[in-house]
């Protein structure tokens, strides 16, 4: 390292960049979540002076609204680092230090210093390489896309081309470029038929996601961009108009190619890049199963309220393509919302994953593992369907599935408070509040804020219980979640009743 923030800690063989955000303890590299890294740099610079809890949720968690259950989560998550040792210190009600004391390597500085000593020369040296990358910036006239942090939807394709099925390019095209693009530790590219419950829960028709709609969609998704794309011109010579937004400006541009699917890798290029600088699409070609006609025509089914129709045509397309992966998963999911035998399920959920597996296609076999465990859970063994989940969470963290990661911990949660272990069940909700704050996602937190206040009312806390349910239904209302609204009313009505009968 040069002038950046390359801290050592020789007494336990760590050493810390701050720019790059990592953590090498004995050679080894560390990964923790953004949030916790935030963490360990206060306690760094507060030099071994304690830091309050209140100081940490204003400084690391300002753009949210948490409890003190994420700091614990995040002491916990830095001391595994570190077994053996103690590197944290723990003072009851008034906060946390950590203890190591911090060298600058000796190729930075003519002479070793601590931490302490060396604040002004850090920000200083911190100051001028800023200076340095910009010149090198201006210099070069270039303009580098900003890293995306939250969640990226991509909405269906509208086309001016005038062809007999519109349903491969709308479906299609969105999904191709979906299925181009990776979710990292900061950002979770949302699933197709994902996109199609936020466009549900937004009230904006499929076949029309105008740019009037784009505030509704930002507001009950938590999107940090949203791609909207315009299919144009003629064969050999087709165009895709994009337009990329974020919540305070908008980029727009056209990409050209003599293929609608060469097109749409190019689009799926530049949103890449705002995920990975070094970001290139992979080589092998991508074919979208949602391009199929049938899987177009359930989906429209599906939103227009006629799911029987939905799961008739999805039980078609299954026949009629028995090696297509995503009509099976989405009919798992929907007979089994629609409570569905376990053995009506397991006939196309337990072939489905097995040739899921057999591609190595995670998100197919993530889903319809997931799916099949609820059902396992509610009509035959709670134990069975948590053992599936085991296995999905684990195979969903190597791909930073984020959503159904979130999914998984609040049934663990569930399930833990049904069995009365509460501690449990606090510990794998604040996970779940984790991970839908990675997609910034409404629905998701005010989801567990309901089951975090319904594990305080559990535990005979009805203040906590009021105050989470309080929390949950601000962020519904604001939010617009309107098909929310009933149960979180009702539900903190009960907790006032109740609350006034015990006074």
């Amino acid at each position: 390292m040069e002038a950046d923030l390359n801290l050592q800690f020789p007494d336990i063989h760590t050493e810390i960049d701050v720019l790059t955000q990592t953590i090498v303890v004995s050679g080894d590299e560390k990964k923790v979540r953004p949030k916790t890294f935030q963490l360990l740099q206060v306690l760094i610079e507060a030099d071994g002076e304690l830091v309050s809890k209140e100081t940490l949720l204003k400084t690391v968690w300002d753009d949210v609204v948490v409890d003190e259950q994420v700091i614990f989560q995040s002491i916990k998550e830095l001391r595994k680092l570190f077994p053996g040792q103690t590197v944290i210190k723990t003072v009851p009600r008034k906060g946390y230090a950590w203890l190591p004391k911090a060298q600058i390597p000796i190729d930075q500085t003519p002479t070793k210093h601590t931490w302490s000593s060396n604040k002004l020369r850090i920000f200083g040296l911190s100051i001028i390489a800023l200076v340095l990358l910009l010149a090198f910036i201006s210099s070069n006239q270039f303009n580098a896309p900003a890293k995306v942090s939250g969640s990226i939807v991509v909405l269906p394709v509208q086309s001016d081309i005038p062809v007999n099925d519109l349903s491969w390019v709308r479906f299609g095209v969105m999904d191709q470029v979906i299925g181009r693009l990776k979710s990292t530790q900061q950002a979770g590219v949302l699933q197709t038929d994902y996109v199609l419950d936020v466009l549900n829960r937004a009230g904006v028709s499929m076949e029309d996601a105008s740019v009037e709609s784009i505030p509704s969609i930002f507001n009950v998704s938590g999107a940090e961009l949203i791609l909207a794309m315009r299919l144009a011109g003629n064969p050999n010579d087709y165009q895709i108009i994009y337009s990329l937004y974020q919540r305070d400006n908008v980029e727009k541009g056209v990409v050209l190619d003599v293929s609608v699917q060469a097109a749409a890798d190019q689009v799926a290029e530049l949103v890449g890049k705002r995920l990975s600088p070094d970001y290139t699409i992979p080589t092998e070609t991508y074919t979208s199963s949602f391009s199929d006609r049938l899987i177009a025509e359930a989906l429209e089914a599906k939103y227009s309220d006629s799911k029987n129709t939905a799961v008739k045509i999805l039980e078609a397309a299954a026949l009629a393509s028995p090696d297509d992966l995503v009509a099976p998963r989405l009919l798992v999911q929907m007979l089994v919302e629609s409570g569905a035998p376990l053995e009506q399920v397991q006939k196309i959920a337990l072939p489905a994953l097995q040739l899921a597996q057999q591609r190595e296609r995670a998100v197919e076999q993530i889903r319809l593992g997931f799916w099949l465990a609820m059902s396992e859970s509610m009509h035959s063994d709670p134990a069975q369907g948590i053992q599936r989940l085991e296995e999905v969470r684990t195979l969903a963290s190597s791909i930073n599935d984020w959503l159904y990661l979130a999914y998984i911990e609040e049934i663990f949660g569930q399930y833990n408070q049904q069995l009365q272990s509460f501690s449990a069940a606090q510990n794998h909700y604040d996970q779940a509040m984790e991970y839908h704050r990675i997609l910034r996602c409404p629905l998701g937190q005010s989801n567990t804020l309901m089951h975090l206040s319904r594990l305080a009312y559990a535990e005979q806390n009805p203040k906590l219980a009021l105050k989470k349910a309080q929390q949950a239904l601000s962020l519904i209302e604001s939010r617009g979640l309107n098909n929310k609204l009933p149960q979180a009313k009702q539900w903190l009505g009960k907790l006032r009743d109740k609350a006034h009968s015990d006074n």
